[in-house]
This record gives structure tokens, sequence and C-alpha cells, in this order.
């Protein structure tokens, strides 16, 4: 038998919007990230350790660009009372985007021989300009999706985010079917981010007609001006996070070889997926939420406490698990040359344990105007993180050691973040 007050408590979460589009998000991104998964054997089958090395370079060098493709604009289309005003900040990624996608384009044209010979890897130099390609399409289906999740239309999130990851999961087989062995991982990526931006402008198109035919530039520029901490702050903020990402895969290759690096990059794909499929879900959810708190002259001291104890409840034990399962189920699934992957999954897991409880708030500061001591206290971690993953794998070259003190510095950074959440959590407009 339930408890009759346990019956009540659910049937009140149910009846709940936030707890409804918490639901339909997380069903979404489950999707999406069980996609990715699944997918991951058939990747492993057609490319090499080696291969997934290289690919994760391209990858960290176009998601460094990726993230500021709208100087973070986009994020600000959650803030205005005005749908008017949304619209004008749809114009304002978008033209940034485009103007971003050009300078990519001529900077890595110019420099791919460069990236080549500095990294170490001479097909580099066929991939680096297409990360114009990359910010392009990425910038665009940034802004569309905070627009949705504006309109709460969170259904149409979900499925946008399948549609994604089916892409991903696809394009790189495509491609090697189609005689790139060797490149099909890095084009079958741009191929998907180019495919996920022509369907999210089907989709949305009328959205689009409607914002380009209000475009004014007096409204854009003052709007600019408004949310000027996002280009300020938080773009920085977002660029030192991805640099920190890219880094470390450049500290990687450099110190233990691209083998040693697509090994890192699949461990570091299977945490993400906890995060992608709850705290990514609960994240877009609650901004939108916690937004209209915010300008209501409400705080959001209530949704950080359920937030913290639910998402505690829920890592602990499922990043045991993980830890415990890791090196076998990779050699099982993956190959028997992909074991070392799962233990880097265990040297990495309090990275990700205390970032799947922390990230779901990160958007507190943003809505409280904070975002100048968030960017300084993230860059402090992540440049502390990097100095001591350095400093290990000079001494003792020993992977293990190094991500562990990496993961380390991480979770103790992260927790200090937290506590200074909980103080913006009671702040209203």
């Amino acid at each position: 038998m339930i408890p009759h007050s346990l019956k009540e408590s659910f049937k009140n979460k149910a009846k709940s919007a936030l707890f409804r589009n918490i639901i339909t998000t997380i069903s979404g991104t489950t999707i999406a990230q069980a996609i990715q998964v699944l997918a991951a054997p058939l990747l492993t089958y057609f490319y090499s350790t080696e291969l997934f090395g290289v690919f994760t370079l391209y990858f960290s060098i176009a998601s460094t660009i990726i993230v500021i493709a709208t100087l973070r604009y986009e994020l600000a289309i959650m803030l205005p009372d005005s749908d008017e005003d949304a619209l004008q900040l749809i114009n304002v990624s978008v033209c940034l985007t485009v103007m971003l996608s050009v300078i990519s384009f001529l900077f890595f044209y110019l420099s791919s021989a460069y990236w080549a010979t500095w990294l170490e890897v001479p097909e580099l130099a066929l991939y680096i300009p297409f990360v114009a390609l990359s910010v392009l399409s990425s910038g665009i289906f940034q802004a569309m999706i905070v627009y949705i999740t504006r309109q709460k239309n969170f259904r149409l999130v979900s499925v946008l985010r399948v549609l994604q990851a089916l892409s991903f999961a696809i394009t790189p087989v495509l491609f090697y079917y189609l005689g790139y062995e060797v490149s099909g991982l890095v084009y079958g990526y741009i191929g998907s981010q180019v495919m996920s931006a022509l369907i999210i402008i089907l989709v949305t198109y009328q959205i689009l007609i409607r914002a380009f035919k209000q475009w004014n530039i007096g409204a854009m520029r003052m709007l600019m001006l408004r949310y000027k901490g996002f280009p300020g702050f938080n773009s920085l903020h977002a660029f030192s996070d991805m640099l920190q990402n890219s880094i470390i895969n450049f500290l990687i290759n450099a110190f233990y070889g691209q083998t040693a690096l697509g090994l890192y990059s699949m461990a570091y794909r299977v945490l993400r997926a906890p995060l992608g499929i709850i705290g990514t879900a609960i994240s877009q959810v609650l901004y939108q939420k916690m937004s209209e708190n915010f300008n209501a002259g409400q705080g959001n001291a209530v949704i950080f406490d359920k937030t913290v104890r639910y998402t505690s409840i829920f890592s602990v034990p499922l990043f045991l698990i993980i830890d415990i399962i890791a090196p076998a189920s990779f050699a099982w699934i993956l190959g028997e040359e992909w074991r070392e992957a799962g233990w880097y999954v265990i040297f990495l897991s309090p990275l990700f344990l205390v970032t799947f409880v922390v990230s779901p708030l990160s958007h507190l500061p943003n809505i409280s105007g904070y975002q100048g001591r968030f960017l300084m206290m993230i860059t402090t971690i992540n440049a502390l993180s990097l100095i001591l993953f350095s400093a290990f794998s000079s001494i003792n070259h020993s992977i293990y050691y190094a991500l562990l003190v990496y993961s380390l510095t991480w979770m103790f950074g992260y927790i200090i973040l937290l506590k200074w959440f909980h103080q913006l959590s009671h702040k209203s407009k």
C-alpha cells in the first residue's frame, strides 16, 4: 500500500506546470542521450581511438568558437517581458552569428597549416575551415531553441534534441560508406550540425519571418546595451569554460598522445550522458521559471533547495554504479581497446557528479546580474585545474593521477559555487 500522503505529494507534483515541463524535457533528452549511447558501439566499429582523438581536437576548436557564436545574446531571449523584444534579440543573435562565421572562415582558412603543425595532426588542415559552418549552424540552432523554450513549447524542444542526436548518429556512418573512412567522423559531425540547423529553420520559419519583418536597428542596439552583461561577462564565462575543455584536450594530446585523447573523449561522452538527460533538461526549464520568479519579485530559494536535494539523491548512486561497471562495460560493448576509457571514467566521476548538481542552477548569476563575479570564480577554477593537471602530468606521467587531481579540483571549486548560488537564490528584482 502506498501511503496517502505520498500519493497526494505525487498528485500535486503531477499537477505542477514546472514538474510537467521538466518531465517532458527529460523524456526528450533521455531519448536523445540514449541514441548517442547506442550509437557509440557503431561509431567505434567504424572509427578507431586515434580517429576519435582527431575528432576531439576539431570539436575542441569548433566548440570554443560556437559557444560565443551569438555573444550569448541568445540567452537574453528568455528575459524580456515583451515578445517583440525577444524577436529583436533573435535578429541580434542571427546577425552576430553570421558575422562571426565569416570571421571564423577567414581566420581558420589562413591559419589551417599552423593548427595542423602546432597540434601535430596534418588532417586538421582540411577540417579547420569548416569551423565557420559549425558556428553558423549552431548559432542559429541555439537562438531558436531558447525562443521555443521561452514559449514553453518543451515538447518541440525535446523533439528537436532527438532529431539532433539522430543526425549525429547517422551522418558519420553515411560518410564512411561514401568513402570517407578517415575523415567521416569529423564531416559527419559537421553534417549533423547543418541538418539540425535546417530542421529548426523549417520548424520555426514563421517566427524567423516575423523577427526579420520587425527588424529595427535602434531597438536591437538598445537591447544589446540593456543586456550588455551577456557579451561582457557571460560570453567570456562560456568561452572560458570551453577554452578549458579545449586546453585539457590539447594537454592530453601533448602529454599522452591521440590514442589517450580518443579514450578520454569517449569517457567524457559517457559521463556527459546523465548531464544531458537530466541536468540540461532541468536547466532549460528552471531558467525559464527562475527568470519569471525574479522578474515577479520572488526569490528562487525553494527551487534551489528542491533541485539540490533531488539531483543529489539521484546522482550519487548513479555515478557509483557507473564507476563499478565502466571498465568491463566499455570492453564488452565497444571492444577491448576501449577498456582503458572505463578507468578514465572512474577518475573523472567526482567532477561530473558535482557538475550534475550545480549546473541546473548556473543561470542564477545571469538572472540576478552577478555575471562578473561568476566569471572570476569559474576562471579561477578552470585555471587551477589545468595548472595542476599539467604539473602532475610532468611529474609522474600517469594520466590516472592527473585526471584525479583535475577532477577533485573542479569538485571543490563547484562546491564553493553551490554555496554562493544558495545566496543568490534569495535575491529578487
